[in-house]
């Protein structure tokens, strides 16, 4: 047998929990005494304050403790495109599973018109003829505006006629009929079943924003707004009591041994409960706190009294609820997917207030299947809201865990923000020592460089040097040789000067002895002149003999010169 809590947290008691489903025993009271009285009845309240918790812990098992009422609980969903089944397949499916397949007289005079609400209600009451009748209690009635308007219509239509008329028009028509032809067709016993009246009680539960919807209704049951209970949150004392009675409980079927809080614990709790008791106390509150306690602290930590130490921050149980929560979901990315959901689409941060978005605008926006909206709903951490043209809104559960969500956003961002820094740091480190690993490297080449650009200049310096050297040697060379050929070449000159100055004396001292033979000595003189002498110089024998300058025609006969 699966253990269950003491707590069930946020999700709704059911049934089974009436043992440990306490604090609500006047609302109970209340509740039942007015079903008692009218054929409708409506409970309205806030979001989170326990409406089906009251409804599956307290008033159906009330009412059948009663034993008067066979009790049936429906929800009919928000409608979607292409969903199959209405409003009144629902209540009847259900009601035809309970009432089961075996043959009746009701079958003779059945019809296919006939309202089926009324046909498994009277197959009901003739099976169980030790119940005076039936509560038929819808929860989270607004769902039903959300369907087509025909299918509203058709089904409190169907409904009004199984309150308001003990036999359908129809199948009394066919009754009578049958009976003209054949009056014993039923048996007294069957007939006197047939006109019994049966009752028939409804208690349907809404949100207080949505009340106003059941005034569609009113063309079909006039008196829905007539009979209304408000469903407050819970007082100090109601809490106190939601708080120590399901721990005193000894059962083997709870997961934790029974324990006890300190006096001083109660009063702590119920301080910040009901913010230093100007609050009635909500009951999505009060089970999220008793639940981590009984979870955290006893079932964990063995304890069996729960002290005010043991219980420390309770904003920071809120807060880590949400944490909590959403790490129950299957994968990382999901987790990231939701987050971003609640963080930034189902919250309004400035006002801290909860938003709605219709679950197709989460697919759009969000890129969040139905699937995950599902795990997000188990965990309570989301609701379903019908809307009026179908499909579901979602929101956050409850509006006492904003604040602790976008606590728990800016503790996760303020993380994320330094993680991120650190790594920053530690990017830029790593970059920094990867830039400096290239500097190192492109100094190293620079310094080979160098020293290659070095040795090559070196060698070129050297190259250009021996080059230089070997070519000065060469000019040297070259000048040394000129200056040794000028030499000679100074000396022949000063020779051929010597010699022609010789016969130059030689031809004026024959020229007055014979005068040819000084002509021949002069012309001699003339061959023996250097040729870099110009021809002025070179015709000129000697300024003071005019007639040895001024000479055209030089012998042919050759002059031998001794």
């Amino acid at each position: 047998m699966t253990q269950q809590f003491r707590y069930p947290g946020v999700r709704p008691f059911s049934r089974s929990q009436a043992n440990v489903f306490f604090g609500r025993d006047k609302d109970r009271d209340e509740l039942v005494q007015m079903i008692d009285l009218d054929k409708i009845t409506v409970l309205y309240s806030k979001s989170g304050l326990g409406k089906s918790s009251l409804l599956n812990a307290a008033v159906i098992p009330a009412v059948e403790a009663a034993g008067q009422l066979m009790a049936f609980s429906f929800r009919f969903g928000a409608f979607y495109r292409d969903k199959e089944g209405s409003p009144l397949d629902i209540v009847v499916d259900s009601l035809a599973q309970k009432a089961g397949s075996a043959p009746s007289f009701l079958d003779q005079i059945a019809t296919a018109d006939m309202n089926p609400i009324w046909f498994y209600l009277k197959k009901l009451q003739i099976q169980n003829q030790d119940k005076g009748g039936f509560l038929l209690v819808m929860d989270q009635f607004e769902e039903l505006f959300t369907y087509p308007p025909e299918l509203v219509k058709n089904f409190a239509r169907r409904l009004a006629s199984a309150l308001f008329q003990d036999i359908p028009q129809s199948v009394l028509n066919n009754f009578e009929k049958q009976y003209k032809e054949n009056p014993k067709f039923l048996s007294d016993e069957e007939m006197n079943l047939l006109h019994k009246p049966f009752t028939l009680k409804i208690l349907p539960a809404i949100r207080s924003d949505r009340l106003s919807l059941l005034d569609e209704l009113t063309p079909y049951l006039p008196k829905i707004l007539g009979r209304l209970y408000r469903l407050d949150a819970l007082s100090a004392e109601a809490a106190e009591e939601a708080i120590l009675n399901p721990a005193y409980q000894k059962s083997a079927e709870f997961a934790s041994p029974q324990f006890d809080y300190s006096d001083e614990a109660l009063d702590y709790m119920l301080h910040y409960l009901t913010k230093g008791h100007t609050e009635n106390i909500e009951s999505f509150q009060l089970q999220i706190l008793c639940q981590y306690i009984e979870s955290e602290l006893v079932v964990e930590k063995g304890l069996k009294e729960i002290r005010k130490e043991d219980i420390g921050d309770l904003d920071a149980i809120y807060r880590s609820y949400y944490e909590r929560q959403i790490q129950r979901l299957s994968s990382k990315d999901d987790i990231a997917n939701a987050r971003k959901l609640i963080e930034e689409g189902l919250i309004e941060e400035k006002d801290q207030r909860r938003l709605s978005l219709h679950e197709s605008q989460i697919e759009q926006f969000f890129r969040i299947k139905k699937e995950l909206l599902d795990q997000l709903v188990e965990t309570r951490l989301l609701r379903p809201e019908p809307h009026y043209k179908g499909g579901y809104l979602y929101e956050l559960s409850h509006d006492s865990i904003v604040a602790p969500i976008l606590k728990a956003k800016k503790d996760r961002v303020e993380v994320e923000r330094q993680a991120q820094q650190e790594k920053d740091r530690l990017d830029m480190e790593a970059r920094l020592k990867l830039r400096e690993a290239e500097i190192q490297k492109e100094q190293r080449r620079a310094r080979i460089a160098r020293r290659a650009n070095i040795l090559v200049g070196s060698t070129v310096v050297l190259a250009a040097t021996t080059g230089f050297y070997f070519l000065q040697n060469q000019l040297n060379s070259k000048r040394k040789d000129l200056e040794l050929k000028e030499t000679t070449y100074r000396a022949d000159i000063e020779r051929q000067n010597a010699e022609s100055s010789q016969l130059t004396s030689m031809a004026m001292l024959e020229m007055e002895v014979d005068r040819t033979l000084g002509l021949h000595l002069a012309e001699a003189a003339v061959a023996k002149t250097p040729t870099t002498s110009s021809p002025s110089k070179c015709a000129t024998i000697s300024c003071s003999n005019p007639p040895f300058i001024l000479f055209t025609k030089m012998p042919s006969r050759p002059i031998r010169v001794t």
